[in-house]
């Protein structure tokens, strides 16, 4: 195909969007549809996710009218870019990004009728914003969906599961996941829009592509915004009972914002993980975060704090590998970790006890300031068990991988970052080595050696047989059955 049109916006090596617009095909030139025909390529860190093959023939980029897809990025930029949490807490245990969640949730939760229609709906609604399969019912696009996930960008496609509907037509890209920044994302769909819609107003000077090119150039999030950075049910709360927050934040934002992109403010950050109906869950928290400890942690801890997004596959094996890291830097190797909440104290990070009236919903809370102090609090009305008992080393986890300096751990956080921090934590208190030695001695895995193995290191039942889990010293269902002779003993 000639193309009389074909520009790439952004980078291929971190995100990119290629139009390109070219005669159509078949009959003359009848309505602003016609025009927009041509090709559009989607590239994440040098992945192109349209690469498809069909009858043997290989193409990087999708030939159709790309006027519906142009439209959906224009109708559903904002929200897409800023959106951060799933409309609902069920199925999210294990999920690795918004292609899993969205997998996960084909079959409804036991719900009554009115209930599951209104689920529906809502996952509906999510869907339609966030999955480009949504920007044409005519077209055969890769399942991708993208979600705001702090200051980064989630771009995430499964070809598997949800094939092309097309036949004889493979994506060539199957599963995959990676981040890139938002405010990159927004800037390249923002500048896409711009200028394609103006090259298709100037060749056909139709007033329907016109208008569309001026609703193009006025595309922009605005001050009220913020509220796709928090779950719905918060952000209307906030709306009805706090106007005050509510004025502070929009005020922030409308300060801070890039075109399409919304930053989160230091409040919206600890709130994108709450989702409750009550004002004073809000204020809790956020009076919550004012505990951070008054001087820096020590160097040696300051050290050790090496940021970095977690890995979709397997997060775990990070954390479990950082533990051991951790434990050899500061002398610990394959001794039993010594008193955690001492040790922390000393190393000035600021452990907040009691109760500070956080929802139940939450088990951790972890904050790292600019400046290095810190604030830990395991919540006593979590009911948590595992994340109680690993609680302190769990949010130690969070503190020196997350990049995000605020983790709010509980029934909400359940993508890669809190399962490296809770794999972390585990590890942290039963060393590899140490571990292996300990069973080596009593010559099996049984609930006898398990219970040795408890005492040596001070971990409960459900963190010991976890770990064991972990470094592949049992099955799952072993897991279950020493877990019922121990709690039976």
């Amino acid at each position: 195909m000639t193309f009389w049109y074909q520009r790439q916006f952004g980078d291929r090596a971190a995100i990119a969007l290629c139009f390109a617009f070219g005669p159509y095909p078949t009959v003359a030139t009848r309505s602003a549809r016609d025009v927009s025909w041509g090709n559009f390529e989607l590239w994440v860190h040098g992945k192109c996710l349209t690469g498809s093959n069909q009858n043997n023939e290989s193409a990087q980029g999708i030939d159709w009218y790309l006027l519906p897809i142009m439209e959906w990025f224009l109708n559903v930029g904002v929200r897409l870019i800023n959106e951060e949490p799933l409309p609902t807490t069920a199925f999210q245990g294990g999920v690795r990004d918004a292609c899993s969640w969205f997998d996960a949730t084909m079959r409804p939760p036991l719900l009554s009728e009115h209930d599951e229609e209104t689920w529906f709906l809502s996952r509906s609604e999510w869907r339609q914003h966030h999955a480009l399969r949504r920007a044409a019912e005519d077209l055969a696009l890769p399942n991708v969906v993208f979600r705001r996930l702090g200051d980064d960008l989630e771009v995430s496609w499964d070809n598997e599961t949800l094939s092309a509907s097309r036949p004889n037509l493979h994506f060539q890209q199957l599963r995959g996941r990676e981040l890139v920044l938002a405010r990159d994302f927004a800037d390249v769909v923002a500048t896409a829009l711009r200028e394609t819609s103006l090259a298709l107003a100037a060749r056909s000077r139709m007033e329907r592509l016109v208008e569309f090119h001026e609703r193009c150039q006025a595309l922009l999030a605005t001050g009220d915004d913020w509220r796709w950075l928090v779950p719905t049910s918060t952000a209307t709360t906030m709306l009805d009972h706090t106007p005050e927050l509510v004025e502070r934040i929009r005020a922030s934002a409308t300060r801070s914002i890039q075109g399409l992109y919304v930053p989160h403010t230091p409040e919206t950050n600890a709130l994108r993980f709450l989702q409750t109906r009550s004002a004073e869950d809000i204020r809790s928290l956020l009076d919550a975060t004012q505990h951070v400890g008054g001087q820096p942690i020590r160097k040696k801890l300051q050290s050790l704090c090496h940021p970095r997004p977690a890995q979709a596959e397997r997060p775990w094996d990070e954390g479990n590998e950082y533990a051991e890291v951790v434990r050899h830097s500061l002398g610990w190797e394959q001794d039993s970790t010594p008193d955690l909440r001492r040790w922390l104290t000393s190393q000035r990070v600021g452990i907040v006890a009691g109760d500070l009236r956080l929802p139940e919903s939450i088990a951790v809370l972890s904050y790292r300031t600019e400046d290095s102090r810190t604030l830990i609090h395991v919540n006593p009305r979590s009911k948590s068990r595992v994340r109680s008992e690993i609680g302190l080393a769990t949010a130690l986890g969070h503190l020196l991988l997350d990049v995000n300096p605020i983790a709010v751990d509980g029934e909400l956080e359940h993508w890669p970052t809190a399962a490296r921090a809770r794999a972390f934590g585990i590890a942290l208190m039963l060393p590899e080595d140490g571990v292996r030695e300990s069973l080596r001695q009593h010559g099996a895995v049984d609930p006898y050696s398990v219970s040795a193995l408890m005492k040596a290191f001070r971990t409960s039942p459900i963190a010991t047989t976890q770990r064991l889990l972990n470094l592949g010293l049992i099955s799952e269902d072993q897991r279950l059955d020493l877990l019922g002779a121990l709690h039976s003993a």
